[in-house]
């Protein structure tokens, strides 16, 4: 700023006796110097101007876009911290979620064991059970058909014994019969 100040008038000064000492002569040489020297005031002046009014807002802007910049990058790194520990937590429950299926496939083993093991021993008593009663059916249609025998046997025997009576017994065979069971029945009867 204090070269603006000092040098500027100094300047000025050069490049207003140069154009009156050149403009005398009539001869205009150096006029591509001449207007590169104005260029360069122009620029000065513009220069002088932005600073003089625009630093203060610039400067400005400059630093609250830094502080915006400053809160974002803060703002990202707290972000990134959540997510580490989020991350973190996710390995943890994978982790985790492994040892709980290991321990999940154990215990349907152990009860896939135990249900197989109590099949095995409900088929076994089902089995004893179905040959037990297949033992008593048997006993029990063999004890009827020995029965039934007896009774056909019995039944034949009764009918063979008829047909000898039959033909064996006589008339007065008969009448004694019939009288000795007369009397047969009238002693019981006595004897109650």
């Amino acid at each position: 700023m204090k070269w603006i100040q000092t040098r500027l008038p100094a300047l000025f000064g050069f490049l207003a006796t140069a154009g009156t000492a050149t403009a005398a002569e009539g001869d205009w040489v150096y006029r591509d110097e001449w207007d590169l020297a104005w260029r360069i005031i122009n620029f000065l002046i513009l220069a002088f101007i932005v600073v003089k009014f625009g630093k203060d807002p610039i400067r400005n802007l400059l630093r609250n876009r830094s502080a915006e910049i400053d809160s974002e990058i803060k703002k990202a790194e707290l972000l990134k911290a959540e997510a580490q520990k989020e991350y973190q937590g996710i390995l943890a429950e994978v982790s985790q979620a492994g040892d709980r299926i290991r321990e999940m496939t154990e215990i349907i083993l152990a009860q896939a064991e135990a249900h197989r093991r109590r099949l095995i021993e409900e088929a076994e008593t089902a089995a004893s059970r179905t040959i037990e009663d297949a033992k008593a059916i048997s006993e029990f249609e063999l004890r009827k058909a020995r029965h039934e025998l007896r009774e056909e046997l019995v039944d034949m025997a009764i009918q063979l014994a008829e047909e000898k009576i039959r033909t064996k017994i006589t008339r007065k065979d008969h009448i004694q019969l019939a009288e000795k069971y007369v009397s047969d029945l009238a002693s019981a009867r006595l004897a109650h």
